[in-house]
């Protein structure tokens, strides 16, 4: 199923509300900019006990939305600047231009996500699984840019 199946669920009253915490979670499996668990754990302390509280799991789908809809548009322009760059015979990246199709950080508050990020992966060495190192990289460089998109702090 799709992320718009999946968050149309969260939103369904009518369903048990396990089903809508699953909903949630086949979400987070579409769009996991943080990692799987690090997003879990971040949605958790932005919009608080989602497991238990109806207005909270709310809260944890429109940030996750936010943070989709705000990649969605980068991804959009990045794909203009590479429509005009192929116009122009300069289709091959740069060196320091990173992939827009690998989510570089959590779109909205990126510096706030990338510290909960570094502390979430710090604390949880052994559980979390070793593609999550790869996350780890992605929280530095947003530490990095000041919380601001790669793109963004190289075009400057």
């Amino acid at each position: 199923m799709s992320f718009g199946t999946y968050a149309r669920r969260v939103r369904d009253h009518s369903l048990p509300y396990g089903r809508r915490i699953n909903a949630l979670a086949g979400c987070v499996e579409r769009y996991r900019p943080i990692g799987y668990l690090a997003t879990f754990g971040y949605l958790e302390q932005i919009a608080g006990a989602f497991r238990r509280e109806e207005a909270a799991l709310l809260r944890a789908l429109d940030a996750l939305l936010a943070s989709r809809d705000r990649r969605l548009v980068e991804l959009a322009a990045y794909a203009e600047r590479q429509r005009e760059a192929k116009r122009l015979g300069q289709r091959i990246p740069r060196k320091n231009e990173l992939n827009a199709n690998s989510p570089a950080c959590w779109y909205g508050d990126a510096r706030r996500a990338a510290m909960y990020t570094v502390g979430f992966l710090i604390q949880n060495q052994g559980r979390v699984a070793k593609a999550d190192a790869d996350v780890l990289q992605l929280a530095s460089i947003c530490l990095e840019t000041e919380g601001t998109s790669p793109q963004q702090s190289t075009s400057s």
